[in-house]
């Protein structure tokens, strides 16, 4: 199945029903099936076609959803970016992915003027009023003009599952972005094994404030067309009584999100003004909720069940905790999602069948991506060969263990484990117990050199109350091995975070000199 597909079965089985709503705007099936079907033909029309790529930079907005189902209607190639991406990087995916339109707003029009030089031939759409100097006007187009149906028709060859559906970039260790190389087939696969564990029917109602150039964004909408229920989407979470003003009024069933947006939401003094008795869900993924924020979730929600999961952009999603889980295990990320094996390969490439020793997660299944566009030195580094002629095997980079009962636990990201005096050490495992300690909300630990012993953790944490340092590093002490131990505790107002809510790791340790001195 490909991803217009979605739209056009339900749109059949719910013509008048009410799949997206954004600000006092309801958009039924029919409607945004007629916009997505104008926009198709209409991008046929000024030259856009098979497997052409298509930048979409508007954020959270119908017109990012249009764009995207248009695209895939015709065969062209989505790429959702975040609309606030600094020129640096949005030169890097323009000149990687070579886009033959750009759908953009206001916010984009700085970067765009930027590169200019280098998007001669491409097409653009805009969802804002004001032209952009220097850009033929052949090659502009209003959106709200673009959507507006045509006398003329442009024949539209459908793609096929094993076609390319989108580019998704993302950050890598080095900063540059990659762009995860999904199919048609990825994208429903990954879908449809999600749906099935979250227990989706065309009942429910997903509010969603994650940012749409994200994949956990963006999947939240696409799966509520796949299975023919109503998605809400909102520009950010920054104002939450917002979001809990829809949940209440909406009667919403899942609530994706992340760390921050549940920190946010224990410091809120007002919760009892809304009914949030609809929820039957909260999902989370990217980076993983403390022990200490599950408790504090399962106390407010007693009845909602909390899905811890984990996943990365190159397949979207690899595990979930079994939400009866959640109190016993608050640390795992559970088993395979369905149709998904995963295991743990030591440093020969050898499966690990021994509860408690680290190792690289491998993933198998059909939604791991084709590749990084453009880039086959990267790719043959992360996809193997599997069992069979044809099977591949994702390495995820990510270190993991798992118990007697086959649940898995993150240790690291492989590239971020150090040695102190010896050993090696993950700043993760120390992050898990400095979060479990009422009154700390979020911190990051980061490794330092140390003359002695070669390396040494800071932590950088921020904390709701008077906790000193002494007591964190007698908490630390009872609870890790003395090589563990972060040797100075930096308390800060708030850490830098990304796009999607995730603390910045990379910004911090690119100005570690404005948190640490000698």
């Amino acid at each position: 199945m490909i991803v217009s597909d979605y739209l056009e079965r339900s749109t059949k089985l719910f013509p008048n029903k009410t799949v997206l709503k954004f600000g006092d705007r309801n958009y039924s099936y029919q409607e945004i099936d007629g916009l997505v079907n104008n926009l198709s033909t209409n991008l046929k029309k000024i030259g856009i076609g098979y497997q052409d790529r298509i930048l979409i930079t508007t954020g959270n907005k119908p017109e990012t959803i249009i764009s995207i189902l248009a695209a895939s209607r015709i065969g062209s190639i989505f790429v959702p970016i975040n609309p606030h991406l600094k020129w640096d990087k949005f030169s890097s995916v323009c000149k990687t992915s070579q886009p033959a339109c750009i759908v953009m707003d206001e916010a984009m029009e700085e970067n765009i003027i930027k590169e200019k030089e280098n998007l001669e031939k491409v097409q653009f759409i805009s969802c804002g009023q004001s032209s952009i100097s220097g850009i033929d006007r052949v090659r502009f187009h209003r959106f709200d003009t673009i959507t507006e149906k045509f006398l003329s028709e442009y024949k539209v060859n459908k793609p096929i599952d094993v076609d390319i559906a989108s580019i998704m970039f993302t950050s890598g260790s080095t900063g540059e972005p990659k762009g995860v190389t999904l199919t048609h087939g990825n994208i429903d696969s990954a879908s449809s094994s999600i749906i099935q564990y979250l227990k989706n029917t065309s009942e429910d109602i997903i509010l969603n404030s994650i940012p749409l150039s994200f994949d956990y964004g963006m999947y939240q909408a696409l799966m509520a067309i796949k299975f023919g229920g109503t998605i809400i989407l909102e520009r950010s979470f920054a104002f939450f009584n917002l979001l809990l003003e829809r949940i209440h009024n909406e009667k919403v069933t899942g609530f994706p999100i992340v760390p921050t947006m549940a920190e946010i939401l224990f410091k809120l003094g007002n919760l009892k003004d809304f009914d949030l008795s609809s929820l039957r869900y909260i999902t989370n993924t990217a980076q993983a909720l403390s022990p200490t924020t599950i408790i504090k979730l399962k106390k407010l929600f007693p009845d909602v069940e909390i899905y811890s999961m984990y996943g990365l952009t190159e397949c979207k999603r690899v595990s979930y905790l079994d939400p009866k889980l959640v109190l016993e295990k608050p640390t795992s990320v559970g088993k395979a999602i369905p149709n998904t094996e995963i295991f743990i390969i030591d440093e020969k490439g050898m499966r690990i069948n021994e509860p408690g020793k680290i190792g690289e997660l491998g993933v198998r299944g059909p939604h791991i991506m084709l590749g990084y566009w453009n880039d086959p030195i990267t790719t043959e580094k992360v996809i193997i060969k599997g069992n069979f002629p044809g099977d591949r095997v994702l390495l995820t980079g990510d270190m993991f263990k798992f118990d007697d009962e086959g649940d898995f636990y993150f240790i690291g990201r492989k590239d971020n484990l150090v040695k102190i005096g010896g050993e090696k050490a993950s700043p993760v495992e120390v992050e898990r117990v400095i979060e479990s300690i009422d009154g700390i909300t979020s911190c990051i630990v980061i490794s330092v050199p140390d003359i002695i012993l070669g390396n040494k953790f800071i932590c950088i944490a921020c904390r709701m109350n008077d906790i000193s340092e002494e007591y964190v590093k007698k908490y630390c002490s009872e609870r890790l091995e003395k090589f563990l131990l972060p040797k100075k505790i930096i308390f800060v107002n708030e850490l830098p975070l990304t796009s999607n809510g995730k603390i910045d790791r990379q910004a911090i340790i690119r100005n570690i000199n404005n948190y640490w001195k000698e």
